[in-house]
């Protein structure tokens, strides 16, 4: 891409230009004639997730707010929203995989056709360079105390198609366009040195090579750094993502790390009223001591913090054997080689449960794909048996030409014997693809030059 007369490059401490790290004021509104305005609005018009709800992959997009735990970054909030929307969406998901990034969220993931005004400018970047980019990232920043670190992007799910001239792998680059209220931009070199700081208004876009030799990406940091203004302010970020996880290998792993709540079966304790913290301590352990967690029956394994009817039957699906009794719910897995043990803070009984979750949803994924496949040879059978038929008719010179119509690779069609079943079904069954031509011959009892285009 050639970049326009006021294009600013970042310089490193010594001097030294950085032509990849880019940023041009007014891009929006200048290169691409967009109304920054109106896809600002369009994207605060989205609702949001509910922060007390897992995400579904159901629905309309929406925000997730830095509150919702699957966006917590080591479970503490992060003081920002965000959107994820991508192109090929039934393909499976488009991962970027950067720092703090869990499954969960993957479900907030939405066709980039969603927001049309967004998709429009994501196409018009990659007409204007050879960026090959496929998902964004909305951020919402909701006043000057919202806000992203010093960081560079993790790029191991980066990845374009093609090569360079010169057979090298073509390198990959990220676009921010800022929207909303002017914000502070950051560039920080490795040292922490500050290399730009600058408030950028709305429009202004910052090209960042991301992969290659010498990228700015890996001799740079960038941030939004916090600032007393009390307006909204966001961004969309621009990645050509390579790595597609099918959306059932998704939905799976998110299965796999659903929560299991765990419950230890003690009485309450009144906090002690003493000032001290160390005081406190002591009498909290006096009390834990006077009323220890009596253990389950010995004949159960494990026992699982669940007291919901239907967490048991739940249970019973995946294969353990569950019951109630006494607001506790026993679990107990007989097929497991090594038996298990009371286990307190729950971790054997949770992984316990994954494991059983992700088998189950791995032989139900197998069960699909065995039934598609019998009811295709279905399917196949039954058509090779009215070509068969077709064939026992007198019609093996017809068929033939069928075959050369549709030039299918086996070598058996030029050696068929009408008395040979054997060789007839075989043919027959390797045609099945064939089978709509074929019975329009047989309705015809011809073949013409204007069929062919059938195949």
């Amino acid at each position: 891409m050639k970049w326009p007369a006021n294009a600013e490059f970042i310089k490193q401490s010594d001097g030294t230009v950085l032509h990849d790290a880019v940023v041009i004021r007014g891009f929006m509104q200048d290169q691409l004639q967009a109304d920054t305005t109106t896809i600002f609005d369009a994207l605060r018009s989205l609702g949001t997730h509910s922060n007390d709800e897992a995400i579904t992959s159901s629905g309309s997009t929406k925000w997730v707010e830095g509150a919702h735990p699957a966006l917590n970054y080591r479970g503490n909030e992060i003081p920002r929203s965000k959107i994820w929307l991508q192109e090929d969406f039934e393909e499976g998901y488009r991962k970027y995989g950067y720092t703090g990034w869990q499954w969960p969220v993957a479900h907030a993931a939405r066709p980039i056709s969603s927001v049309p005004c967004v998709e429009e400018v994501m196409d018009n970047l990659n007409m204007m360079g050879d960026f090959d980019f496929n998902q964004t990232i909305a951020t919402f920043y909701k006043d000057g105390n919202d806000c992203i670190g010093d960081h560079s992007d993790k790029t191991k799910d980066f990845g374009v198609e093609g090569k360079t001239k010169e057979g090298k792998t073509k390198d990959t680059w990220l676009c921010m366009i800022k929207l909303g209220a002017a914000r502070p931009f950051k560039f920080t070199d490795l040292a922490g040195n500050v290399l730009f700081n600058e408030t950028l208004p709305a429009g202004t876009a910052i090209f960042l090579r991301a992969t290659g030799e010498n990228a700015a990406n890996t001799l740079v940091k960038h941030a939004v750094p916090p600032c007393e203004s009390k307006e909204s302010s966001g961004s969309l970020v621009f990645r050509p993502i390579a790595t597609v996880v099918p959306w059932p290998t998704v939905n799976a792993n998110i299965a796999k790390r659903a929560p299991v709540a765990v419950h230890v079966a003690a009485p309450a304790v009144a906090e002690p009223s003493v000032d001290s913290t160390r005081a406190a301590k002591k009498a909290r352990k006096a009390a834990k001591a006077a009323a220890p967690v009596a253990e389950p029956p010995s004949t159960f394994q494990a026992i699982l913090a669940l007291s919901q009817p239907e967490q048991v039957i739940e249970l019973k699906k995946l294969g353990l054997d569950a019951e109630q009794k006494n607001g506790w719910v026993y679990a107990k897995k007989t097929e497991w080689n090594q038996p298990l043990k009371f286990n307190p803070d729950g971790k054997k009984l949770k992984k316990l449960v994954e494991d059983a979750l992700a088998i189950r949803l791995e032989e139900q994924a197998k069960a699909l794909e065995k039934q598609a496949k019998e009811e295709d040879r279905r399917v196949r059978a039954a058509q090779a048996k009215e070509v068969m038929d077709f064939i026992n008719n007198g019609n093996v010179a017809l068929l033939k030409d069928v075959v050369r119509i549709q030039q299918v690779p086996i070598h058996e069609y030029d050696k068929i014997d009408p008395d040979d079943n054997r060789v007839k079904y075989e043919l027959c069954f390797n045609v099945a693809e064939a089978h709509p031509l074929v019975k329009t011959l047989m309705a015809e009892s011809k073949v013409s030059h204007s069929l062919c285009f059938l195949c």
